[in-house]
């Protein structure tokens, strides 16, 4: 078969065309991507290509194909595609000439040296009319770039042994590659722009991918026909693409210039250099056509024409033609006509109408004088842009030479490569949800978080790594990273991994759709890995359908076949990809000439941006220009390109985030940014500083106080600074305030967050921010020198949110978005330790100007509490010093003078309307007191900012209306999460607030879990009883809530596993108790107890109460609710301080556990059992530093308990000694002795009063003082007993013919002991005599009295093995028993003697059993050791020699390896061929060792070498085998000279290196245990006096006796094991509660001692003074301020005193000069007008109550429901009779859905005549309670005055609305009935309802509609069987309030007047009362309605408020 093309026009086929010169390929019908587009390529209609279908090389571009390295064969890139095709059109001599271009462009000679290269860039040629003179492209820096960008691209493609980076001559080579000189030429400039290579541009600079030359539609003309052939050849070359579908919006927008443009990130730069043509008169103008690969269809904006220099280069990817400017065509066309000229002929060519091109003639020469002056213009532009370069490029050369490569950071993202295609699923950054778990059998259950990051660079293969952490530490745990490649046009997958474990490893499987599958194929290690090695790895991915990847790992090890290992789910979190999604920017779509300059005098829009910084469609034709800008149509949103993280260049560093957002961004998505992509934790508190945005001057003092309390604050409650993010102003100051905290604290938790909310169009420099796949860092230069009217960002704030309008230099557009975001903020909800608070928020002021007040009036306005800082300057002033006024005092002429005071330079500023503005907020502001703070430097209480702040915030909560207790819980709960305990102390815990322990309890347990000691000790303090607060429900919950990052956390869920999988259920069981009890008992010790017992089946509903998750919300408390259903149940546990103390042991709370152990009654027994966990856990704990500071608290815990035994042995030794060995029931029924034996506390247990006690066991019931030489004479002769010679504590025994004297000295364990050694050696000199002596073949008896006597040694040791008094079971019993090393001897011994003995009885076997017997007795003799542990001199020895045998063993391995070397050398040297292996062992080890102790061998150096010594062949089974030797003289032949080098090198590393460092070791290790010999001595002594206390009188072999009565009395009477009394007792109940209340009473003796100790101690004295000193510091800094203050009010007072008396004078003077005693010229001057105005300012003064009152809501700046706001009325202009000429007030009128009802609202007067006040108007009363209302111009006045707003607003009507408002009370009872009284006075419940859609509680009456009784709200409450007799209740009620009431709806022409009614029902069992509460209970479902109580704080409308006072004073009731 012959292979032909299938190209349309091709006519190439196999054997035609030159061999090599054409190849042939086949379709790529498996990729079906790819196979698309060559499709498209090849344009066949209605045809589908086969396996036997091929294109020719001639259809693709030199760089789609790659050379074999073997035979330089070409192959075919497998992501080529076909570009090259004869279009239909073309002619066959067309494509001649094509060919002959091709073959002409490639003739042009190449510089020396330079090699033509696949890729690169060739030189265009053209003959011109003149002659053939060359067209020569003056290349840009940019097109070098670009090319170079290219050419590394494609070597990487190519995978050719090329090397990666380019060296200078070779980027020379290639930019010298991009024009051909004929002669010299100048250098092209490079501007600054042109660093960047953003796009890459294709690799043929002569034919583009249709394989069309630039020249071939260049015919050879000038002027205007090169310009009409430009466009035939665009309209022509371009019809492809034009066919091609477009790319995405995003896409093209990417590719236009941005705004601001980035040079580090635009991606399309527009060069300024012209094509230079040498030998040309003119430039030849051309136009690019358009590729098919590009695929955009071209817009009529795009037939504009380029020169040729840039329509020859066309940009990879790119989608427009590069435009040609206007003056460009100007000049190439010689004027508009020949521009018309061009424009016709193309026209004509395109086939268009003649009527249109008369009508583009005539257009453009109506337009040709406007081209001119364009033409000036923007020549006038180019010289100033080429201005601006060459200086911008001086400056790089000279002052910042690091910039370069800041502008020339690539930021667009590769395309991926075809071949990865299949995988591009698995791209991203992926993270863990939920954590994932490991498992394997090898290893404890665990979870892992884990972030995984896989991408590509466009190479064929993706780069992954995955990072995993701990879930709770974050600690770093595994990580690995590698490759992932995929073999082409299959689905072959290669995962090369390389992790830090020192494991390399490839696997390999197959991608079936979204699952990738794969297992090893090699692993390699480290030569040190750690065993056991993994053998075999598998993997499999899976993309699930809701989008999350899952992974599971399967693992083979050398010791454990394949298991699974991890499984973990991943969710995508793509920061790069989220934001551009989620965040917008604004952009200015519509260029309109402003009619004001730039700063640089250059024209630009009314957005404020010049021409070039708008998109490129913005800039619009001249006939468009004469539209509006409207920013509300003219600025879009479009994905933000500024994000990431900011580095501030040169100042260290620090990073921060970023982010550039829409001014419409919902505060939702910014919130969530900052959680959970900037990784911010939930503020406690978010604090808003604002103020002056430019910088002032504060007084140092009020500088530094600001800047300590501010971070103080913040660092304590965990707050959110918000900031404006400038470096100016109070920004500046936050900033420097955060800056000087970090530098003085070195830890981590100075970290504070300082939030920085800013405007993007006032940042100077924010081009280096754009980045569109963002900045990471983004590089900003902080230059405040010229920065003019923008400004820096500051470098210390942490997080930055740009804020975009689209506009340029406009100051205040964040402000919007910033108060909605701090207000979203603050309604949400932060759960932490249990407690769930709404995020408060304060605003902190200091200075300011307008913005300020608005900013603080909105703040008042939203229930904000503000903190106005005095002294700062301004506006903070300006409220400071009229805060302390009464409302009618704040005039206009007050804040006039005020501002004129601290407003010097722009007071003239403030017109008469910004004064009443003024006036009329601060009188709001200051009208909201309890939302206003005035920090004052030197106040009463006020010393720090952070005080006053968080009392702003108390202040304000204990001032918000609530309901019952619910604002004391809030400010207690906001207390607990700031953890700032001083301010509940001073705030909250006051005589205010009377608080029940019981109310302490929620906020108890949210201290205990958030791991808050002080506040724990603060509610101890309050009354809170541990016994009372711990119940079963409790403490279930605090295990729950314990901190994951705990080891029992961990523990716990091993638990709960393990019964998850003994249940075979999938649900994880719930924590319960005896899980608890489960892990406490593996941490004490199996030899106590369970603490918490499973609870039986029938018990478990009772105590497995199953508990929700809790949280402390603001508004109730189910944790509340559960301590109320825990109150009445019946506590479990005797002790619920050990509860809670075992809690806080297990999570290492150090602070915590020493408060409640405080706490605690059986204090010794606590310490040592805490001791004994914290070392255990200390064992398990992975992580040093939680390692160091358990066993630190364990030695405390063991400190404590020596202290309190040391102050009860001192008190009573014998009380001392029961603590001891009282039985615990607590603590699991075991003692504080074998607690401490437990846990290895040597301190405790070598205290004296143990040692004491232990002295008094080992003696039994003798005196301690009898000599040991007595014991043994009475053990010798025991009539000596009768006698005086031994001495008996108890009376009892003291007779000497008392018979149990005999009893009592025998059962004593030091005579037991000496009896058993006496027996021992008895036994071993008759082991010894039989084996020596009378060893017959027959034993004799003496050997059979051996054999009597060793079974009753084993019928001890199993009297050992099973003696379990305690009840442990025999398990637990071999266990312990088998830990003790002398029992284990002991076992071995007997095993060793029985296996002797076997063989002894055998004949055969007689001699082996007689050394096996040996054997036994080595080790009998060994056993002796032991008895020597009871002295004090040899015990420690013994310890010392067992530390000194481990030393040896490791020894022995150093010794080994030069032994055997040695051995091995000498062997192979001197002798041939030993085949004898034990002579060989003999020789490398044995005379080896033997050597090192001096027995060298006499043949070693030849010298005393005897051959009769030796066996010359091996034979002799008792001769080793000569060396070496000669046959003549058989002498031996060896090298004497090596052997002997090497004995000596052997000898001098083994006999003095190895020995001396045995020797050091030694030496080490007894000086170890010799520090603490006493202690191990009194330690292990224990162990010896208990085995002795608790074994049979009997002695070996007469203890068979006891054991046959042990027999008996267990096996036949079943009387269970007893435990001596003296280790062991359990007391009588009134006995054990007198010891631990003396031993409770001494515990706080000893915490006093101590607490007085610490005060003694040296470095606390100091401490203390040093504390002393700062505070006597500040109280002088304190009084010299309050002093300065008094000084300046006596001034004050003293001059007020000498105005009153020139006043009284200029009477006087007055009254003398009436008379005639002097002339008016006379008269002198008295009296000062600087002292009437401190008068007047006198604002020290106690707030006066206002002598007027106006209505005040009803003047609120804006109107409720709607977004109109009100004139501003100050007080003093309420009054209609006040002259208010300003006065213009806005007109508003709702439209309701009933339009009958409401009175239309026209600006006619004829509407508004119909309407008859003051009288009724049909069913409308417009009567007034007030009387007659004034009307003018039709409508009715507000008889209470102004309210700033016409119209009828929200209300029905004009004139009066008329309501009714039934105020319906009770009295508050309690159970019993009787009235509950506070302050004397009787408390009132009153009924409330709340509305639908409403927030509030109101009264249960409304608006009365027209003819009604009742109003419609009252109606939804009540039935309508009620409604009468309501009415009958009203008439019977006492009217309380009748006329105009202050509603917010109210305005100058509408307002409303109601009717309050007392309904009051005085006795609790009034029918009628019965009634109304069973017609409430049947009401709306969607009303809620409650009685509540009555008093002040209750949360109701404000004129609802004041009715409820009306009626409380009415009844006498308390309010």
């Amino acid at each position: 078969m012959v292979i032909c093309c299938a190209a349309a026009n091709c006519s190439n086929r196999q054997g035609k065309a030159h061999r090599g010169a054409v190849s042939f390929h086949r379709f790529p019908l498996k990729d079906s991507k790819r196979l698309i587009q060559w499709l498209k390529a090849v344009q066949r209609d209605n045809w589908t290509p086969t396996k036997y279908s091929f294109l020719c090389s001639e259809h693709f571009t030199k760089d789609s194909f790659s050379k074999r390295l073997e035979d330089q064969h070409r192959l075919l890139k497998p992501t080529a595609v076909p570009t090259i095709f004869q279009l239909a059109e073309k002619k066959h001599d067309n494509l001649d000439y094509v060919r002959s271009r091709r073959k002409i462009a490639s003739q042009v000679p190449l510089r020396d040296g330079e090699d033509p290269r696949e890729g690169g860039c060739e030189v265009v040629q053209r003959t011109s009319s003149s002659g053939q003179d060359f067209m020569v492209m003056q290349g840009t820096k940019e097109m070098e770039e670009a090319t170079l960008q290219a050419e590394i691209g494609s070597m990487s493609e190519e995978e050719e042994n090329r090397p990666s980076q380019l060296d200078g001559p070779r980027r020379r080579m290639l930019s010298d590659n991009l024009v051909a000189k004929p002669g010299p030429q100048k250098k092209p400039e490079r501007s600054s722009v042109e660093d960047c290579p953003k796009a890459t541009w294709t690799g043929s600079w002569v034919a583009d991918r249709s394989g069309v030359s630039v020249d071939d539609f260049t015919p050879p003309a000038s002027g205007a026909c090169k310009f009409i052939g430009s466009l035939h050849s665009y309209s022509f070359s371009s019809k492809h693409a034009r066919e091609r579908p477009s790319f995405p919006k995003e896409q093209l927008e990417r590719k236009r210039p941005k705004r601001d443009m980035e040079p580090s990130c635009s991606s399309h730069l527009m060069g300024h250099e012209k094509a230079v043509v040498e030998g040309s008169p003119t430039s030849s103008l051309t136009a690019t056509p358009q590729k098919p690969s590009q695929g955009l269809s071209a817009s009529p904006a795009d037939l504009t024409p380029q020169p040729a220099a840039e329509a020859v280069v066309g940009r990879k990817g790119d989608t427009d033609a590069n435009p040609m400017s206007i003056n460009e065509v100007i000049m190439s066309a010689s004027g508009a006509c020949k521009l018309i000229d061009s424009l016709h002929s193309y026209c004509f060519s395109s086939r268009q109408s003649k009527s249109q091109v008369c009508c583009l003639r005539e257009q453009v020469e109506k337009k040709n004088g406007e081209l001119k002056l364009l033409r000036q213009r923007i020549s006038r532009s180019d010289s100033q842009v080429r201005k601006l370069k060459e200086k911008l490029d001086e400056l790089k050369r000279i002052s910042f030479p690091y910039l370069n490569s800041l502008l020339s950071q690539d930021c667009e993202t590769p395309q991926l490569n075809p071949v990865m295609e299949p995988l591009s699923w698995m791209l991203g950054t992926w993270l863990s949800d939920p954590p994932g778990d490991g498992t394997f059998p090898t290893m404890k259950p665990f979870q892992y978080l884990e972030e995984v990051h896989i991408s590509h660079v466009g190479q064929p293969m993706l780069n992954f790594s995955f990072n995993a952490f701990h879930p709770h530490t974050r600690k770093p745990m595994h990580r690995e990273c590698g490759f992932i490649r995929l073999k082409p046009d299959t689905n072959k997958v290669a995962f090369i991994s390389a992790q830090n474990t020192g494991l390399v490893e490839v696997e390999e499987g197959e991608v079936n759709g979204q699952e990738l599958s794969i297992a090893s194929h090699s692993i390699a290690r480290i030569s040190f890995a750690k065993k056991p090695h993994v053998e075999q790895i598998t993997r499999k991915f899976r993309l699930n359908s809701d989008g999350k990847l899952e992974q599971t790992v399967s693992m083979a090890t050398t010791t454990q076949p394949m298991t699974q290992h991890l499984h973990i789910t991943y969710k995508k979190e793509n920061l790069i990809s989220w934001i551009p999604e989620n965040i917008r920017k604004k952009v200015c779509t519509y260029f309109v000439e402003s009619s004001q300059t730039s700063d640089s005098g250059r024209i630009m829009c009314e957005c404020g941006y010049l021409r070039e910084q708008h998109l490129e469609d913005a800039a619009k034709p001249p006939i468009f220009l004469g539209k509006e800008w409207d920013p509300s149509r003219h600025i879009q949103e479009m994905p933000t390109d500024a994000f990431g993280d900011i580095h501030f260049t040169g100042l260290g560093q620090k990073m921060g985030k970023y982010v550039r957002v829409s001014s419409d961004t919902p505060p939702r998505v910014i919130y969530h940014l900052m959680t959970q992509h900037w990784g911010l934790d939930p503020p406690n508190l978010l604090i808003s500083v604002t103020g002056g945005a430019k910088n002032f001057i504060m007084k140092p003092r009020l500088k530094n106080i600001f800047r300590q309390g501010l971070v103080k604050v913040a660092q304590t409650t965990g707050a959110w600074i918000i900031t404006g993010g400038s470096h100016a102003g109070v920004m500046k100051q936050v900033g420097e305030a955060v800056r000087d905290f970090i530098l003085s604290c070195s830890h981590k938790e100075g970290e504070i967050v300082t939030i920085g909310i800013a405007t993007w169009g006032t940042v100077y420099n924010r081009e280096s921010l754009i980045c569109p796949m963002g900045g990471f860092p983004a590089e900003y230069i902080l230059d405040e020198e010229n920065q003019g009217s923008l400004s820096c960002l500051d470098s210390n704030h942490s997080h930055f949110i740009l804020v975009d309008d689209g506009t340029h230099g406009r100051y205040g557009v964040e402000i919007p978005l910033r108060t909605r975001l701090e207000k979203f903020i603050s309604e949400q909800t932060k759960v932490k330790g249990g407690v769930a608070i709404k995020i408060p928020i304060v605003c902190v002021v200091l200075e300011g100007g307008p913005g300020t007040l608005d900013t603080i009036y909105n703040a008042i306005t939203n229930g904000t509490p503000c903190v106005i800082v005095e002294g700062s300057g301004r506006v903070a002033d300006v409220i400071a010093q009229v805060a302390s006024l009464p409302v009618p005092k704040i005039t206009i002429a007050l804040i006039q003078k005020k501002l004129s005071m601290f407003f010097h330079d722009t007071y003239e500023h403030f017109t008469e309307g910004k004064l009443v503005e003024w006036t009329k907020k601060i009188q709001d502001i200051v009208r909201s007191r309890q939302l206003l703070t005035i920090f004052r430097e030197g106040k009463y209480g006020q010393q720090d900012v952070d005080v006053a702040i968080l009392q702003a915030l108390f202040k304000a909560s204990r001032n918000q209306d609530h309901f019952g207790h619910e604002n004391w819980d809030h400010q207690l709960k906001l207390a607990v999460a700031w953890n700032r305990v001083d301010i509940a102390r001073s705030e909250i815990f006051t005589d205010d607030h009377e608080w029940k322990p019981t109310d302490l309890h929620p906020v108890m347990a949210a201290a205990l879990i958030s791991n808050k000691p002080e506040f724990v000790k603060l509610f101890l303090e309050q009354g809170v009883r541990l016994k009372d607060f711990v119940t079963w429900d409790t403490l279930v919950y605090l295990y729950d809530n314990m901190a994951p990052s705990c080891l029992f956390h961990s523990k716990l869920q091993k638990v709960l596993l393990e019964e998850r999988e003994h249940a075979a259920g999938s649900k994880m069981p719930r924590i319960q108790l005896h899980h608890v009890s489960q892990v406490l008992r593996e941490l004490l010790g199996c030899s106590t107890q369970p603490l918490y017992p499973k609870p039986k089946h029938t018990e478990r509903p009772r105590l497995s109460v199953p508990v929700p998750h809790i949280k402390l919300n603001v508004q109730g408390s189910s944790l509340r609710s559960l301590y109320k259903r825990s109150a009445g149940r019946v506590t479990f546990t005797m002790d619920p301080v050990r509860d809670l103390l075992i809690w806080a042991v297990v999570q290492n709370c150090k602070e915590l556990a020493e408060i409640i152990w405080a706490q605690s009654q059986d204090c010794m027994a606590a310490a040592l059992a805490c001791s004994k966990i914290l070392k255990e856990l200390a064992k398990e704990e992975e992580d040093t530093d939680t390692t160091d500071d358990m066993l630190a608290l364990a030695e405390q815990f063991e400190h404590k308990a020596i202290g309190v035994f040391t102050d009860c042995y001192r008190k009573d030794e014998e009380r001392a000694q029961k603590l001891l060995t009282r039985v615990s029931e607590a603590w699991g029924k075991t003692t504080c002795l074998q607690l401490a034996l437990e846990a290895k506390n040597m301190n405790f247990v070598s205290h004296g009063g143990v040692q004491a006690f232990l002295t008094k066991v080992w003696w039994g019931k003798m005196c301690v003082d009898n000599g040991l030489w007595r014991v043994i004479a009475c053990m010798l002769f025991f009539p000596l007993l009768y006698t005086s010679l031994i001495t008996f504590r108890e009376k009892r025994l003291q007779p000497v013919g008392c018979l149990t004297r005999l009893r009592a000295f025998f059962t004593a364990p030091v005579v037991i002991f000496h009896m058993n050694i006496l027996s021992y050696f008895t036994f071993l000199l008759l082991f010894a005599y039989v084996l020596m002596v009378d060893f017959q073949p027959l034993p004799s008896w003496w050997e059979y009295l051996i054999y009597f006597w060793l079974f009753s040694l084993v019928c001890e040791e199993t009297r050992q093995l099973l003696y379990d008094p305690d009840g442990f079971g025999i398990v637990k019993m071999a266990s312990l028993y088998f830990k003790d090393f002398w029992n284990k001897l002991d076992i071995c011994a007997i095993l060793v003697f029985i296996t002797g003995l076997t063989c002894r009885l055998i004949p055969s076997t007689l001699y082996p059993g007689r050394i096996i017997l040996s054997l036994a007795f080595i080790i009998f003799c060994l056993r002796l050791m032991h008895i020597f542990t009871v002295s004090k001199t040899l015990g420690p020895k013994i310890i010392i020699v067992k530390r000194m045998l481990k030393d040896v063993f490791f020894f022995l391995f150093l010794l080994a390896v030069w032994v055997v070397s040695f051995g091995v050398a000498k062997q192979a040297i001197l002798i041939h061929n030993e085949e004898r292996v034990e002579w060989l062992f003999r020789g490398v080890v044995y005379h080896s060792y033997l050597t090192i102790f001096g027995q060298i061998p006499s043949y070693i150096d030849g010298v005393n070498f005897n051959i009769d010594q030796c066996s010359p062949n091996g034979t002799d089974p008792y001769k080793p085998k000569c060396p070496e030797t000669n046959e003549d003289n058989k002498k031996p032949i060896f090298p004497e000279w090596l052997t002997v080098i090497l004995l000596c090198l052997y000898l001098l590393f083994t006999n003095i290196l190895l020995l001396n460092l045995l020797i050091a070791m030694f030496n080490y290790t007894f000086q170890q245990v010799q520090e603490h010999t006493d202690q191990i001595w009194k330690f292990q002594r224990h162990d010896l006096i208990e085995e002795y206390h608790g074994r049979p009188p009997a002695p070996p072999p007469f203890i068979l006796l006891n054991h046959l009565q042990i027999l008996v009395r267990r096996g036949l009477l079943r009387r269970p094991a007893t435990r001596h009394k003296q280790l062991k007792e359990k007391l009588e109940k009134n006995e054990e509660a007198a010891l631990l209340s003396w031993e409770m009473y001494l515990k706080e003796n000893y915490l006093q001692h101590q607490q007085c100790k610490e005060k003694q101690n040296t470095e606390q004295k100091i401490r203390d003074i040093a504390q002393r000193v700062d505070v006597l510091a500040e109280l002088l800094d304190l009084d010299r301020v309050k002093r300065t203050g008094l000084v300046e009010q006596r001034l004050v007072s003293l001059e007020e005193q000498v105005h009153q008396s020139a006043q009284a004078l200029r009477w006087i003077m007055q009254a003398l000069q009436g008379n005639g005693f002097g002339s008016g010229e006379d008269m002198p001057s008295v009296g000062s007008s600087k002292a009437s105005e401190m008068k007047e300012v006198d604002l020290e003064g106690k707030p006066e109550e206002s002598q007027q009152s106006y209505h005040v809501l009803a003047r609120n700046l804006l109107y409720p429901g709607s977004h109109t706001r009100r004139f501003p009325v100050p007080d003093e202009k309420v009054p209609w009779e006040v002259d208010f000429p300003l006065y213009d007030p806005p007109a508003y009128s709702a439209d309701h859905k009933d339009v009958a009802m409401q009175d239309p609202f026209s600006p006619s007067l004829e509407s508004l005549l119909k309407i008859n006040y003051n009288t009724m108007d049909g069913l409308i009363d417009r009567q007034s309670f007030h009387g007659l209302y004034a009307v003018q111009d039709g409508l009715p006045l507000n008889p209470m005055g102004r309210t700033g707003l016409r119209g009828r607003g929200r209300l029905h009507c004009f004139g009066p609305n008329h309501a009714l408002h039934p105020i319906v009370t009770r009295w508050r009872r309690n159970l019993d009935g009787s009235i509950i009284r506070k302050t004397l006075k009787k408390m009132l419940e009153v009924l409330v309802a709340q509305y639908p859609l409403s927030d509030v509680w109101a009264l249960p009456g409304g608006s009365l509609e027209p003819g009604e009784m009742l109003p419609l709200k009252l109606k939804w409450i009540l039935r309508r069987e009620f409604w009468p007799q309501f009415q009958n209740l009203l008439k019977q009620g006492t009217e309380i309030h009748k006329g105009y009431l202050d509603d917010p709806r109210n305005t100058d022409n509408a307002w409303v007047e109601t009717v309050a009614v007392s309904v009051h029902f005085d006795n609790q069992n009034d029918v009628e009362m019965k009634r109304l509460n069973s017609f409430l209970q049947g009401c709306d479902p969607e009303l809620c309605i409650r009685w509540q109580v009555l008093d002040k704080r209750i949360p109701l409308h404000a004129n609802h408020k004041e009715l409820l006072h009306k009626a409380s004073t009415l009844l006498g009731a308390y309010y």
